[in-house]
């Protein structure tokens, strides 16, 4: 079986972009910036046997502020800059009710299936208090990356007072590679 490690794509491996004075995804490839210590992480996780998986929701395809060959040209920037090895994309908004949308654990099931991995050895990253949600439905360990949307607080208050809460990707993937489960 293999192990991964579901990697939350917004406020995880690239920056949010500031509209209103909130962060939001970016809608193009001229908004992407890659978090600046993503490239050194995600090394981390492959060269400890781990494949990198992106599980994310992006709305702005159902809200029609985005096209799919938008999302597809920043996923190719990813793949190309950090070595992901798949992406698993959640377009619907969340009044659509899928099975896809994180907090629900359909992106993870559906890559464990098609890609035959060991949940139980696997990780998610997040910065939301529905990723991290995602992830333990799904029977992943998970960690949560302080700084995204969610704040430490908002953990606190959803009752994961027992999950980690770390404030970088590096420092993540150290204590991923550290505390793996086999």
């Amino acid at each position: 079986m293999i192990r991964a490690v579901f990697l939350d794509r917004d406020g995880v491996l690239n920056s949010l972009v500031r509209r209103d004075g909130r962060g939001f995804a970016p809608r193009s490839t001229s908004e992407l910036f890659i978090t600046h210590d993503a490239r050194a992480a995600v090394q981390l996780l492959q060269d400890s046997g781990f494949i990198c998986i992106v599980v994310t929701n992006q709305p702005d395809i159902s809200r029609g502020h985005m096209t799919t060959k938008d999302l597809t040209s920043i996923h190719d920037v990813l793949s190309s800059e950090l070595g992901i090895c798949q992406f698993y994309v959640c377009p619907h908004d969340a009044s659509d009710k899928c099975s896809c949308r994180k907090p629900r654990p359909g992106l993870i099931t559906s890559a464990a299936a098609e890609l035959k991995i060991d949940l139980a050895s696997s990780w998610l990253i997040g910065d939301r208090v529905s990723d991290l949600q995602a992830g333990i439905s799904a029977g992943c360990h998970v960690v949560f990356l302080a700084g995204g949307q969610d704040s430490h607080d908002e953990v606190l208050q959803a009752g994961l007072e027992a999950v980690p809460c770390l404030s970088s990707l590096t420092t993540v993937a150290n204590f991923i590679t550290t505390n793996q489960y086999r």
